[in-house]
């Protein structure tokens, strides 16, 4: 009975000890549960919390000066702002060749990413005006926030006046799903050693540079053939009568640092008497304006003939008044009057009598 008691007791103390320990673990388990449902819910806080997130970046060109003289030397940077751990990232200025001539070829952030070690990066440029570079993180690179970084530069020499010669980040590069070939980017960087490129608002920032030291080269217009400019009466003339296109008409006249734009004015067609041809700078600002004279032409509809004669007739006998442009056509013995003489040389020249030429002052 002794021993069967000790048994007893002994039973008794395991009974004990194993209750004790189911009740740990059964604590141990309630703890661990609430610690889990805790991380669990901090984890989607934190997820929720990135997933609200914006990735966006600004890609900039940016120039040590935007006013220079013809021959100044531009030193451009492209530069990189991003409010996320950057991988990857690639960009290309385009310029106009005759604005500038690359003189310095780019030269790239190697340390992009930490190290050269880390850091790929590839520059290029081509005899069209495009620069460019493209950079991807290697093992052992450090993902990181990236701003107001450079990400390569290069130099140009300026070539020409013009008040807005451009440096250019071209949209159409963008990389997107519709365009997988973009080489415009800015790709995201996870923890690991691998690349992750997501897409991302990215913002292009252009330049400029005011060429000539503030100050435009002087537009011209000149004649060219039989055309000639009056500047002193504001006339353009030499142009033969029945001319109606403005290919036509800018084959006798040109611009030089500007551009020609030709309006019907007070003609009835386009080529006449009247027509008005303005003189615009390289800026988009108009600098002159002229008026087309075609010698005996004075209804504005490019033909002489008899209603151009009548025309005069009738300012003869007081009947209609000419303005200052069909005067200088309508006075074809160049006596400074319009009179029967002239009404009479267009009557000839209808008879194949005389002829008038684009150009009677020549």
């Amino acid at each position: 009975m002794a021993f069967f008691g000790r048994n007893m007791k002994c039973n008794d103390k395991e009974s004990k000890s194993k209750r004790r320990i189911e009740f740990f673990m059964t604590n141990v388990k309630k703890t661990l549960s609430v610690l889990l449902a805790f991380v669990l819910v901090l984890g989607t806080c934190m997820f929720s919390a990135f997933a609200a997130g914006t990735d966006t970046a600004t890609i900039k060109v940016v120039p040590d000066k935007t006013t220079a003289n013809v021959g100044d030397v531009i030193t451009v940077s492209v530069k990189l702002d991003a409010n996320y751990a950057v991988a990857s990232t690639s960009a290309i200025v385009k310029f106009d060749t005759a604005d500038f001539q690359l003189v310095e070829a780019p030269t790239v952030n190697k340390t992009l990413f930490g190290s050269e070690l880390a850091t790929d990066a590839v520059a290029y440029n081509d005899a069209e005006g495009v620069v460019g570079a493209y950079f991807v993180a290697k093992k052992g690179a450090e993902y990181k926030v990236q701003t107001d970084v450079v990400l390569f530069s290069f130099k140009l020499k300026a070539l020409k006046a013009n008040a807005n010669a451009a440096l250019t980040l071209p949209t159409e590069e963008l990389k997107s799903t519709a365009k997988p070939d973009g080489k415009i980017y800015c790709g995201k960087g996870d923890t690991s050693d691998n690349i992750v490129e997501v897409p991302c608002t990215i913002a292009l920032t252009n330049a400029a540079v005011n060429i000539g030291g503030g100050a435009v080269a002087t537009p011209t217009i000149k004649g060219v053939g039989t055309g000639f400019v009056d500047e002193a009466k504001g006339f353009v003339y030499g142009v033969p009568a029945g001319t109606t296109t403005e290919t036509a008409l800018n084959a006798l006249f040109t611009a030089e640092n500007g551009t020609l734009r030709w309006e019907v004015g007070t003609a009835s067609t386009l080529g006449g008497t009247g027509t008005t041809v303005t003189l615009v700078g390289t800026d988009g600002a108009d600098v002159k304006t002229y008026t087309l004279v075609v010698f005996g032409d004075l209804n504005g509809d490019t033909i002489v003939d008899s209603v151009d004669a009548g025309i005069i007739d009738g300012s003869i006998f007081k009947m209609t008044t000419l303005d200052p442009a069909q005067e200088f056509a309508g006075d074809l013995n160049m006596d400074t009057l319009v009179d029967s003489v002239d009404s009479g040389i267009i009557d000839g020249s209808i008879f194949k009598m005389t002829t008038i030429e684009p150009n009677i002052y020549a």
